[in-house]
């Protein structure tokens, strides 16, 4: 009995050790919280006459000179040199209208690729954990905002810039950059990279809402803040159009490119991820840690 007892016990222990080590493990952890959504889906192209418009006018000209080329020969008394001159004026004609539509349609597929390039901008704020709020509003946003569709990603990104433009005393580091793309596979790729990238830096994604996927995890703080009061949040845009944004050097850096983002039109906005870390409004990231997961952060 007494041999039966112990046993339950030593099991007991054993199961005790291992949920703490693995609470130990995750409350030790950096978290990450991740919402926003998007579509890259290829637009169909405008269509184009052009070729059937080149081949009117060929067959245009092919009629003009079967005509004068008759007739030349019902009326032999003409001179040969005259009915040249004559058939190689629409010819000439012809040829300079041709020249006139390619010209054109060169310069509209040019202005329409312009038009169609894509731009995927991003923006990191580190900020001093003062601004906690900041992590409580990211939190209920992404708890809240149906992110299936444009017009829950747009109030993601309206709603953030918001909260964080209420914080200019808190920023502490900046980065921004943007890159054109003259495809819309492009901007998703780079996208996509860009958010895996800032993924990787978290060891838990406690909270996620991404095109309405969600996901949830509860972890239990240690409550160990010692020398860690940095808050990170990064904005990631894609957009039709070339866009621009200031480089980050001081706080109005951050102001005019926070402000850059929150200009772009809904309808050119192809995709918007917001990623913060640490998630929980009761952690924040160490000087060190900031350093070594964001190295590309400018000190404002």
């Amino acid at each position: 009995m007494a041999f039966n007892t112990f046993q339950k016990l030593s099991i007991l222990a054993v199961i005790v050790s291992l949920l703490l080590s693995h609470n130990l493990y995750e409350v030790s952890a950096a978290t990450g919280g991740r919402m926003g959504g998007s579509s890259f889906s290829e637009e169909s192209p405008p269509s184009s006459n052009r070729y059937d418009d080149h081949h009117y006018y060929d067959h245009h000209h092919d009629h003009h000179r079967y005509h004068h080329h008759h007739h030349h020969h019902s009326q032999p008394g003409l001179s040969t040199n005259a009915d040249q001159e004559t058939s190689s004026t629409p010819a000439a004609v012809s040829y300079l209208i041709i020249t006139i539509f390619a010209g054109v349609a060169s310069a509209m597929v040019y202005s329409s690729a312009v038009q169609s390039r894509m731009s995927v901008l991003q923006v990191q704020v580190g900020l001093s954990a003062k601004a906690r709020s900041v992590q409580k509003e990211l939190t209920e946003i992404a708890s809240t905002t149906d992110t299936s569709t444009s017009k829950g990603w747009n109030f993601i990104l309206q709603e953030t810039i918001s909260s964080l433009l209420h914080h200019p005393h808190c920023y502490l580091h900046g980065y921004s950059s943007v890159t054109h793309h003259w495809s819309i596979g492009g901007a998703e790729q780079q996208f996509q990279r860009l958010s895996k990238e800032e993924r990787l830096k978290f060891d838990v994604e406690t909270l996620i809402n991404v095109n309405n996927n969600k996901v949830q995890r509860v972890i239990v703080s240690n409550g160990d803040d010692t020398n860690k009061d940095r808050i990170v949040v990064t904005v990631l845009v894609a957009a039709k159009g070339v866009q621009k944004l200031p480089a980050i050097n001081t706080t109005d850096n951050v102001k005019e490119a926070l402000q850059s983002l929150a200009d772009i039109s809904s309808s050119k906005i192809k995709g918007v991820e917001v990623l913060w870390s640490p998630q929980d409004e009761n952690d924040s990231l160490s000087v060190e840690e900031l350093l070594e997961n964001y190295p590309q952060l400018k000190r404002i």
